[in-house]
């Protein structure tokens, strides 16, 4: 072989190699957000109950990693009902915005809460699955590392009533190390 094919073979190794270490300086690691929202509604009521609740997406990781940040996805969100034993049916929306902002996105809607996720923990649940937009503006408020209002607007079968929703978001953040 000539001293030119070996120092293109020479290159196309190093390349390779080279491209092939940076994909294994990566690191996966999971963000997870818990929004309480308390319910209250009195007996005679009939409006709709309407929560709001502040969550600051400013987790060290995110912090620790702001600028490293390869890739950022949404894995799961989760509601829980907790705290009533017989409240059957909830049925609303759930929304959010950046802080400030009265132009709310709905993440998922609430057609009745169920016992199908932890009926041994007694907490009734459903698994709420955002849309693309949803799932994209949310994930661009998280990494841009702003506060969240998360909305809960709802009708439920029993007053008074007294619970609360636990939202879960999980996601996972890939980075560059």
């Amino acid at each position: 072989m000539s001293t030119k094919n070996n120092v293109q073979m020479f290159i196309t190794v190093m390349l390779l190699a080279l491209g092939a270490v940076c994909s294994l300086f990566q690191k996966d690691i999971p963000l997870k957000y818990n929004v309480e929202l308390q319910l209250y509604q009195d007996a005679g009521s009939a409006a709709p109950v309407l929560v709001l609740q502040d969550v600051d997406t400013r987790t060290s990781e995110l912090i620790k990693y702001e600028k490293d940040i390869k890739s950022l996805e949404l894995t799961g969100v989760t509601v829980f009902l907790k705290g009533t034993s017989d409240l059957e049916q909830l049925q609303g929306e759930i929304s959010f915005a950046e802080k400030g902002s009265k132009d709310f996105i709905e993440l998922g809607r609430l057609e009745g809460i169920c016992d199908q996720l932890n009926p041994e923990a007694k907490q009734k649940g459903a698994v709420i699955v955002p849309n693309a937009y949803a799932s994209q503006k949310l994930l661009g408020l998280i990494k841009a590392g702003r506060v969240i209002t998360f909305r809960l607007k709802a009708t439920s079968d029993k007053y008074p009533l007294v619970a609360n929703l636990a939202l879960t978001i999980d996601s996972k953040m890939t980075v560059e190390i």
